[in-house]
C-alpha cells in the first residue's frame, strides 16, 4: 500500500469504532439463531466476524515499526525488496515479527503450527517484548454426526 493510503485506513478513531461496534453486533445477534451463516465447513463463527477479520487487517497492515523508525511496516517492506541497509536477518525484524504476534494474539489470527514457527522464530532471533497468551478459540466446531433439517422436495411415490 501507500502511505496515504495507510493514512486513511490507519485511523485510531476507526479502530475504535469497530471495537465499540463488537459488543453492539453479539446483543443484537442471537448467536445459536444467526451465526449460522457463517458457518464453514464444522465450524461455526460468531456473528462478529467480519468485524473482527477487519481489526485482524488494521492491527497487521498498519502495524508500524517500533523498534526502529515508526513507519509503517508495508512501507518499509516494499523499500527493503530495492534495497536493505541492515545485516540483520529479515525474519528478526520487527517489521515481520511484529505483525505476526498481532495475528497470534487474536482468536481470529491464532494457528498452532504457525504459533509454534512463531516460537521458534522469536527464539533464534533473540527477540523480547514478542510474548503473547494463547488465544480462546475463535468460532466452535459442530460434531459431523450432527443432523441438520433437510428439506425433502414432493416426490411422487408409484403405485402399485
Amino acid at each position: 500500500m501507500i502511505k496515504s493510503t495507510l493514512n486513511e485506513i490507519c485511523v485510531d478513531a476507526c479502530r475504535q469504532s469497530l471495537v465499540d461496534l463488537r459488543p453492539k453486533i453479539l446483543a443484537a445477534c442471537d448467536t445459536e439463531k444467526d451465526s449460522i451463516a457463517f458457518r464453514y465447513e464444522d465450524t461455526i463463527f460468531p456473528p462478529t466476524y467480519r468485524v473482527d477479520l477487519l481489526l485482524l487487517s488494521i492491527d497487521v497492515y498498519c502495524y508500524k515499526d517500533s523498534r526502529d523508525t515508526g513507519k509503517y511496516c508495508d512501507l518499509k517492506l516494499a523499500e527493503w525488496r530495492r534495497r536493505r541497509d541492515s545485516n540483520k536477518p529479515l525474519a528478526c525484524e520487527d517489521c515481520i515479527l511484529g505483525p505476526w504476534r498481532a495475528q497470534q494474539m487474536t482468536p481470529i489470527g491464532y494457528e498452532q503450527d504457525r504459533a509454534d514457527d512463531f516460537i521458534v522464530s522469536t527464539s533464534s532471533c533473540s527477540a523480547t517484548g514478542y510474548e503473547y497468551v494463547k488465544p480462546t478459540k475463535y468460532g466452535y466446531s459442530v460434531a459431523t454426526d450432527v443432523v441438520m433439517p433437510v428439506f425433502a422436495s414432493a416426490s411422487v411415490t408409484p403405485a402399485e
